[in-house]
């Protein structure tokens, strides 16, 4: 009689070395995804507007994206996006591909909370499993 063998990952440095292998993963995604398409082309549409909010509130002319005076309100954009590019520009200047790069080190630290609360709700298994697919968005 054959048992069916199921993979257990009940080795802590087994478990370790799959978590690596799928934060490696993702970062070969993103990193490539990064440098395939650099230089990026210009901002266009939506980047182009997020970038003029983050830009001009880090300048203090309020929530709009004006290029110059008079610098008319904009009500039809949520304000969490474009404070964090003003925070960013605040640190690293107007430069979008630092934004860019930030923003992999921000998926990265989704990836670990995907795992985390995908090994909570299910098994360990699951969370590999969540987590490896992220990786690969």
């Amino acid at each position: 009689m054959t048992t069916k063998m199921r993979w257990r990952p009940t080795d802590p440095a087994s478990l370790r070395r799959w978590l690596l292998a799928i934060v490696l993963l993702a970062v070969v995604v993103r990193v490539g995804a990064f440098t395939v398409n650099h230089p990026f082309p210009p901002l266009a549409k939506d980047d182009s507007v997020y970038d003029a909010l983050g830009w001009n509130l880090l300048n203090g002319h309020g929530f709009t994206a004006s290029p110059k005076p008079p610098y008319e309100p904009l009500v039809f954009r949520t304000p969490g996006y474009p404070a964090f590019l003003a925070t960013i520009y605040g640190v690293a200047g107007h430069h979008p591909d630092v934004v860019r790069l930030v923003q992999i080190v921000v998926s990265l630290g989704t990836l670990v909370v995907v795992y985390l609360l995908a090994r909570r709700l299910m098994s360990t298994l699951a969370a590999l499993v969540a987590a490896g697919a992220f990786a690969l968005c």
